[in-house]
């Protein structure tokens, strides 16, 4: 594409006077941007420096006195500061963790996820390679599956297992619910090994909640 000759570009002066003019429009202004940013920025820094300024006083003081104190006290605030930070990210993958508890898998990996008797397959599965942490897991996912079932609602995958044990607290399988739900806090979240005593006695208990269930569940369609 071809420039315009420059004998139909306006003079100098008229590009110049037009320039002026939309600059001096009150709507343009090049410091609108800055004005707006450094008010937030000051107030931000003012913020930081109240909330430091206790901390800063107490090291000038201790430097005074000795700078190698003061030295190791700020540094042992700092090593408390992430202590505590670490601590709360901990905090918040184990709760995530227990949400996704009860949660059925999204794999596809078994068309009968929701089917009581497919998680005691499992579970069997996992006890005879040894697994019994995983066992004893899925048998209160399968306790519970058929828990919610006998009473004809679905299974709800984000709610924890303490929420179920509170759900079906006041029941009589609550005493074996609590094993089950306690045991997997234990070995799973505690980070205790489970072991083949553990997962006869969690199988017990499930054997109690599925008759509970079953009868339930005979009841509600008779």
């Amino acid at each position: 594409m071809q420039a315009p000759p420059l004998s139909r570009l306006p003079p100098p002066d008229a590009i110049k006077r037009v320039a002026e003019d939309v600059v001096a429009r009150p709507y343009y202004d090049l410091d609108a941007i800055t004005e707006m940013r450094w008010p937030m920025l000051e107030r931000i820094w003012n913020l930081l420096d109240r909330l430091t300024s206790p901390i800063r006083r107490i090291f000038e003081g201790l430097y005074e006195a000795s700078p190698f104190l003061a030295w190791l006290v700020l540094i042992g605030m700092f090593l408390l500061a992430a202590a505590l930070v670490v601590h709360i990210a901990y905090s918040f993958a184990v709760a995530i963790r227990m949400r996704s508890a009860t949660a059925l898998p999204e794999d596809g990996a078994s068309d009968d996820v929701g089917d009581p008797a497919e998680w005691e397959r499992r579970a069997r599965a996992a006890a005879g390679k040894g697994e019994f942490g995983t066992a004893i897991r899925d048998l209160l996912r399968a306790g519970l599956l058929a828990l919610t079932a006998s009473r004809g609602e679905r299974f709800r995958t984000g709610a924890t297992n303490r929420e179920y044990l509170r759900r079906f607290g006041s029941t009589n399988v609550a005493e074996s619910l609590q094993l089950l739900v306690e045991t997997v806090d234990l070995t799973w979240y505690g980070g205790r090994a489970a072991t083949e005593e553990d997962f006869t006695r969690c199988a017990a208990s499930h054997a109690q909640i599925t008759a509970v269930a079953r009868r339930a569940t005979h009841a509600r369609r008779a």
